[in-house]
């Protein structure tokens, strides 16, 4: 190997920004494609509470959910977060969720799943020109979902450094 390479990275440090607490509409939209079994979940509000941002987020967002049946459901997010302080911060995040059948059998009954009934994880992004957090247009987070209904989904946002 040659001594002037980069040493590899075998671990990435992360930094805790934010827990997303997400309220979806009680009319959801729950149907059967070729493709899978289509979820339409749209936002009624919510909060990301942390350390480095606060804020609110708006109604009429949503995430658009297809669970096939290989138990892996796909996510498509996009929501608009009203910050602290009054500016806005768009949000767009896709993601998976793997759930054993029982487990997806209950999801879809209602029921709420965590952690250790499930693997979830998400990509988010964030757009947004306010200056205190504009830092956020270039981080490249992960999120880790703890809990997740046809009501709501609460996950956390770290940002890897």
């Amino acid at each position: 190997m040659d001594a002037s390479a980069p040493e590899s990275v075998r671990e990435l440090p992360v930094e805790f920004l934010f827990e997303f607490q997400v309220e979806f509409d009680a009319g959801m939209a729950i149907y059967a494609t070729p493709f899978g079994t289509r979820i339409d979940a749209i936002v009624s509000g919510g909060k990301a509470v942390g350390p480095r941002f606060n804020g609110e987020l708006l109604a009429g967002g949503g995430d658009w959910l297809i669970m096939p049946a290989d138990g892996i459901a796909r996510m498509d997010v996009r929501a608009t977060v009203l910050a602290d302080g009054g500016d806005y911060v768009h949000y767009t995040s896709s993601g998976r969720v793997v759930l054993d059948e029982a487990a997806r059998d209950r999801f879809l009954s209602g029921q709420m799943i965590t952690t250790p009934e499930m693997y979830g994880r998400a990509a988010p992004l964030f757009e947004t020109a306010a200056e205190n957090y504009r830092w956020m247009n270039g981080v490249v987070s992960t999120g880790v979902i703890v809990e997740l209904s046809l009501e709501h989904i609460r996950y956390q946002i770290f940002a890897i450094q």
